[in-house]
């Protein structure tokens, strides 16, 4: 089921009321009949319905369930409550419920939009925005705050996604949370959609799309500082031991192990976009040398030198880490592979938070085993989640998080990557260029 949120007065009888397959009855007159014959207040369609909300918004839901034609005919002779109508104002009261008096769930004290926020709308078409998240609502009240006239679709499930699609949305917010196929077909085939919005930094998900049709833009800049202090934060704790002495802690064991210093080190980041040059930052400031890989070089402050993928293994061989960040595309699948790695400085220490297929893992595998490669921090894989008996399950030297490189609290991280979304959002009304478009060719 979707749910449907826009202003007062666009669910009446008229743009909503469809008739029962094989009626010949107009759409005003199928509404009409509708309400008189089931006694509904709300002017509720087989299929959908409307409720009022506070501030001036009403909310309107589809379902999707099939309707019995005999069953609907005969309850409309009795002058009763067709099921779908009891169904869509059960789904309505729910979101009612999670809107009324202007608060939303986990946001404590967010409020719907006021007089002012309304004076903002500039455009003169009512935008039809699809809010494709874990907690659609709370998205949902962030734009309605900046875009109160604006019809939202909520859904909350890639086969909600599927489902809302049909709403002819001209925008579309979306985030991949669901271990399973995205369903991109069902949500770039809508010839109204003109600027998708991914929530976080990857969007090879919905690669590949005709940039001429709709703009895809993507979160970038949300997660930069988070995860360069995931990636060096790792490398520290490795060279100071830190997982060994917890897990001796758990033992009583009292031994000390020689400390390696990251100052003075030389790291190699590959893919040297946003996330890359705050991990960049971050070393230079710990006093390390910083090398670059990027398919377009050019200088980057804090970084020694820039070098194109062509010459990644030269740059490799004198690193002491490397931090691996790079968009996984065609060009960068299998890009770490065995003769990278074979290229790289023994004892180097390899931090993965990209995409698993940049690294190929079965000669990664080969080279922590013996040595060549000292230690491993993972945070993604060829397969996720990591199979159960995989060998770098049990490896000392590699240490294995849930693809959380990222991850920051869900109020904070809807909060930023809605903000970067807003922003386009107010541009895209104004008909102004928007920013953090991506290449559905580069795959960044």
């Amino acid at each position: 089921m979707s749910v449907m949120i826009g202003p007062s007065g666009w669910g009446g009888p008229g743009s909503i009321a469809e008739a029962a397959p094989g009626r010949q009855k107009s759409r005003n007159q199928e509404g009409n009949n509708h309400e008189r014959l089931c006694n509904c207040p709300n002017r509720l369609a087989r299929h959908r319905g409307t409720r009022s909300l506070s501030r001036g918004l009403s909310v309107r839901v589809r379902c999707s369930e099939p309707q019995n034609q005999n069953e609907y005919d005969e309850k409309l002779a009795n002058h009763d409550e067709c099921p779908q109508c009891r169904t869509v104002l059960n789904a309505a009261d729910e979101m009612f419920n999670k809107f009324e008096g202007g608060r939303l769930p986990g946001r404590d004290g967010l409020r719907l939009p006021s007089e002012p926020a309304r004076q903002r709308q500039t455009m003169t078409d009512t935008m039809r925005i699809l809010v494709h998240a874990p907690r659609p609502e709370v998205i949902a009240g962030l734009i309605a705050e900046r875009h109160p006239d604006a019809e939202l679709t909520l859904c909350d499930s890639f086969a909600g996604l599927i489902e809302a699609a049909v709403a002819d949305p001209h925008v579309a917010y979306t985030e991949r949370f669901e271990r399973k196929p995205y369903p991109r077909e069902a949500l770039l085939a809508q010839p109204s959609l003109r600027f998708v919005h991914a929530s976080g930094a990857g969007i090879n998900h919905l690669a590949p799309w005709d940039p001429d049709k709709v703009h895809v833009c993507n979160a970038g800049g949300v997660q930069d500082e988070g995860m360069a202090q995931f990636a060096i934060g790792r490398l520290i704790a490795i060279n100071c031991h830190f997982f060994r002495y917890n897990d001796q802690q758990k033992q009583q064991v009292w031994e000390p192990h020689d400390v390696f210093h990251s100052t003075g080190g030389v790291l190699t980041v590959v893919g040297l976009g946003k996330i890359g040059r705050a991990c960049a930052r971050v070393a230079h400031a710990l006093g390390m040398t910083v090398y670059g890989v990027r398919a377009r070089p050019e200088p980057c402050g804090g970084v020694e030198e820039v070098v194109p993928p062509e010459r990644m293994n030269e740059v490799l061989a004198k690193s002491d880490y490397v931090i691996v960040v790079t968009p996984l595309t065609d060009a960068t699948h299998g890009l770490i592979g065995a003769d990278a790695i074979a290229a790289m400085k023994p004892g180097i220490i390899i931090h993965n938070m990209a995409r698993g297929h940049v690294i190929t893992e079965e000669p990664l595998i080969t080279a922590l085993k013996s040595g060549h490669v000292r230690a491993a921090s993972l945070d993604v894989f060829e397969e996720e989640p990591l199979p159960e008996g995989h060998p770098l399950w049990e490896m000392e030297n590699v240490y294995v998080t849930p693809h959380i490189g990222g991850m920051i609290t869900a109020d904070d991280y809807d909060r930023l990557s809605t903000q970067v979304f807003l922003d386009n959002l107010d541009r895209f009304a104004r008909g102004e260029p928007l920013v953090n478009i991506t290449d559905p060719v580069r795959g960044y």
